[in-house]
């Protein structure tokens, strides 16, 4: 199950999942629907991974935030995905 995600619950989700894949998307964006059910499929087949989306137009500061790209993550143009050093 793909999870909303929210700035308020950024810290506690990467605190508490060694991996997690974010989906940023907007209501509006036809790619971003295309997408919403390939992620969600993926989450029921990848259990070693927390899912979550992030609504663009609810979550602005959480988007632009400077540490959403750092050297654990990989931006995939439509997700964000990151793992926690072992």
């Amino acid at each position: 199950m793909v999870k909303d995600l929210t700035l308020n619950k950024l810290k506690e989700v990467l605190d508490n999942n060694k991996k997690v894949f974010i989906d940023f998307y907007a209501d509006w964006c036809g790619p971003c629907r295309a997408m919403g059910p390939v992620v969600e499929e993926l989450s029921e087949e990848v259990s070693d991974v927390a899912f979550y989306k992030v609504n663009c137009d609810d979550e602005e500061e959480l988007v632009f935030l400077d540490d959403a790209t750092t050297d654990d993550a990989a931006d995939f143009g439509h997700g964000l995905v990151g793992a926690k050093a072992e």
